[in-house]
């Protein structure tokens, strides 16, 4: 209670009051108690309006619920308290307690509410993914179905030349009229490229064609998601990470990318197969970042960081880092003689080396005790075979446990289908 006192501002404290004070008919503790039922655009936004409500609170839970040593499971127990009991309950009781439970709540309900908004965010992303590679698909199919086609009339055309169809006086212009009307010119290049070097059309190409067709919806649904993340990385900054945060720099500033100079743009995370879609040609024939593909390439990437853990969020507890849950490494190492003895584990305090030689020992005695009941002939699921003076063995073929059918089904007679149909319409009329 006292520390609680101690390190509640009183803005914060008369934050934590109004939760359990009715307002319009409705106690703001009930809207943050919600859930989304599902990780669409708009319940995301809720989301995105409850956590804007609540990053004061959870800073001050942050900074208050590590002085008093609460476990997870203690936080989870207690923030459990606050969906327990009614809002009108919580505050009759109105005490300290109560002022823990809160904390807590907003705590873990804060982690839920990043998890929900990261994995939102990996699902639009994924659908959007698939949906450029099936229509890319799609393009490379109808493609391929119409080079076919047209590789029969390109012999058409070949045709022009090597039999006497033309003169051979016949202007290139007859020629290329006669050509171009078995196969306009732009398929019979394409054709022709085919041809001579074997050069077939790119799915890359026609992804990325999807992508600029579908940037606008891309940035509505993924920006806001990407500007509430907090981000981070298990080790040292990575180039994607970079990108990430001067993105979201970007997008808190509601500026776009069209707006920044293109040598502040970090590029360093762009892997190289990929380069030549994202950049193009400037006018002056030197290359140019494609910077809306750039922002989508993005949001690729940072997907398949989080599902790697290569990108992390500490305030969630799906996306958290293994090294948010266990004790830092500096205490680690100036108390880990202290921490073990307090385990009271005689396993941990064994060395190494005898905890592996007893080990070893137990497996030997093992292999020797499985190898013995094989030569003796007492596995009954082991073969064993000898020629001279060599012994094999092999695990016998295990017997089918079940019957095909029914013995019953064996004294029967057999009879056709039809007669089968002739005797229950007999019966029962049913034809």
């Amino acid at each position: 209670m006292d520390l609680l006192a101690d390190h509640l501002t009183d803005d914060e404290q008369t934050a934590l009051d109004a939760l359990l004070e009715p307002h319009q008919g409705h106690y703001p503790i009930t809207q943050l108690r919600r859930v989304p039922r599902n990780l669409r655009p708009r319940a995301l936004g809720r989301e995105r309006r409850r956590e804007t409500t609540m990053r004061p609170l959870a800073v001050a839970a942050e900074r208050i619920l590590p002085l008093l040593d609460l476990s997870p499971d203690a936080i989870r127990h207690y923030a459990s308290m606050v969906d327990f009991y009614s809002a009108t309950r919580l505050a009759q009781l109105r005490t300290w307690l109560v002022d823990l439970y809160l904390l807590c709540f907003l705590h873990y309900r804060t982690q839920r509410l990043h998890d929900h908004l990261l994995s939102g965010f990996m699902q639009i992303v994924k659908t959007i993914r698939d949906d450029a590679k099936a229509w890319a698909q799609e393009q490379v199919n109808a493609y391929r179905l119409q080079r076919t086609q047209d590789i029969k009339r390109a012999g058409q055309v070949l045709h022009l030349l090597t039999t006497d169809q033309l003169a051979p006086t016949t202007p290139l212009a007859q020629v290329q009229e006669r050509a171009f009307g078995l196969l306009p010119a732009d398929r019979l290049e394409q054709i022709a490229a085919y041809l001579a070097a074997g050069a077939d059309c790119d799915e890359g190409t026609f992804f990325w064609t999807f992508m600029d067709d579908h940037i606008q919806r891309v940035k509505a649904q993924l920006r806001p998601l990407l500007r509430a993340m907090v981000l981070t990385t298990p080790h040292s900054l990575t180039p994607l990470l970079e990108a990430v945060q001067f993105l979201q720099a970007t997008i808190a500033r509601r500026r776009t990318l069209a707006d920044v100079a293109a040598a502040t743009i970090p590029t360093r995370w762009i892997p190289v197969r990929l380069k030549r879609y994202l950049y193009g040609t400037a006018a002056d024939g030197t290359p140019q970042l494609r910077r809306e593909r750039y922002e989508a390439c993005l949001y690729l990437h940072l997907r398949a960081a989080l599902e790697s853990g290569e990108l992390v969020c500490p305030t969630s507890t799906r996306f958290r880092s293994l090294e948010d849950d266990l004790i830092p490494l500096a205490e680690w190492q100036a108390t880990k003689e202290s921490l073990i003895a307090a385990t009271n584990l005689p396993i941990l305090q064994q060395p190494i080396t005898e905890h592996l030689a007893e080990l070893e020992q137990q497996v030997e005695a093992q292999f020797a005790r499985v190898h013995g009941r094989i030569a003796a002939g007492d596995n009954p699921a082991i073969q064993v075979t000898q020629h001279g003076t060599t012994r094999k063995w092999t695990l016998k073929t295990p017997k089918s446990r079940e019957q095909t059918n029914h013995t019953l089904y064996e004294r029967l007679p057999q009879t056709t289908l039809a007669q089968v149909l002739v005797t229950v319409d007999a019966a029962c009329g049913f034809m």
